[in-house]
């Protein structure tokens, strides 16, 4: 049965939405890329500190699996120089337009209980593969 008052719109217009994406991807742009704390942020994602809350989040979404395919290919990346493997990263979110995969931002949102944030780290890590050597 219906009171008769109408409902508050839920949400965002598609226009609103389209509007909110580009000022942040705008933001983000302005924002520069540091390689050095890119690669950092991806270090203690997969090694330190917020590697257990990444854990934690892929497994409350179903991507446990693809958590560790990334950590197989994050075996190669591991040792490499922050700066480098920021370049690396700065040219993987250069090619796709994808700002949201900053591993910066990645973390920010895991820690800020955001779960859905490890399908960016796993197709950060898909699309970096495994490192070539030489």
């Amino acid at each position: 049965m219906s009171s008769g008052a109408e409902a508050p719109s839920e949400g965002m217009s598609f226009d609103q939405v389209l509007a909110a994406d580009a000022e942040w991807t705008a933001k983000e742009q302005a924002a520069g890329f540091d390689t050095t704390a890119e690669g950092l942020a991806l270090k203690r994602l997969l090694e330190g500190p917020s590697s257990g809350a990444l854990g934690t989040a892929c497994q409350s979404v179903g991507q446990g699996a693809q958590l560790e395919s990334a950590r197989v290919a994050w075996a190669g990346w591991k040792d490499a120089e922050a700066g480098d493997l920021g370049a690396e990263v700065a040219a993987v979110v250069d090619r796709l337009d994808a700002p949201h995969l900053r591993p910066s931002g990645i973390e920010q949102r895991i820690l800020g209980g955001v779960a859905p944030a490890c399908y960016g780290l796993c197709s950060l890590m898909r699309e970096l593969g495994e490192r070539k050597q030489g």
